[in-house]
């Protein structure tokens, strides 16, 4: 069994797809998060080689302005996307309000103008059970009448 695996997996590697896969993982994945790891220890060797010399001239409270400005900048730029969000949203509402009156009576002159014809059309599907109900009951109160018996409630 150890030796289907291992031959499945020479055929594999011999597969030129797999090869150009694996340039392209080196290349597109991780030589820039390499290169990026690189830079960012470089600059935390720098942070502490100033810090630790201590210039007079106050070099570390330049870095120290220069982070805060670098962690600070992605949620400004998030603040400003938000705002200009926002202030078009309260324009279009704006707008939509100036132009929602007529048409919402329209819609409501149709909802009630619906509503009455629902109405007068549910009268008359049940107005013949309703007669033929009616016109049962006078029997029942005309039998009841004539026959000498009174209903007892």
């Amino acid at each position: 069994m150890d030796r289907d695996i291992s031959k499945q997996y020479a055929e594999f590697n011999q597969n030129t797809s797999y090869h150009l896969h694996k340039k392209q993982r080196f290349w597109q994945i991780l030589f820039p998060v390499g290169i990026g790891v690189l830079l960012i220890l470089v600059l935390a060797v720098l942070v502490i080689l100033t810090s630790v010399h201590g210039d007079a001239k106050g070099e570390v409270s330049i870095w120290a302005d220069t982070s805060l400005i670098w962690l600070i900048l992605p949620m400004l730029i998030y603040a400003v996307v938000m705002t200009v969000i926002l202030l078009g949203l309260i324009f279009l509402l704006a707008k939509v309000l100036h132009i929602l009156p007529s048409y919402t009576s329209q819609a409501q002159y149709y909802v009630e103008l619906f509503s009455s014809k629902v109405k007068y059309l549910a009268g008359k599907l049940t107005e013949p059970i309703i007669k033929v109900r009616n016109i049962g009951a006078t029997i029942n109160a005309i039998v009841s009448a004539l026959s000498g018996r009174s209903r007892q409630r």
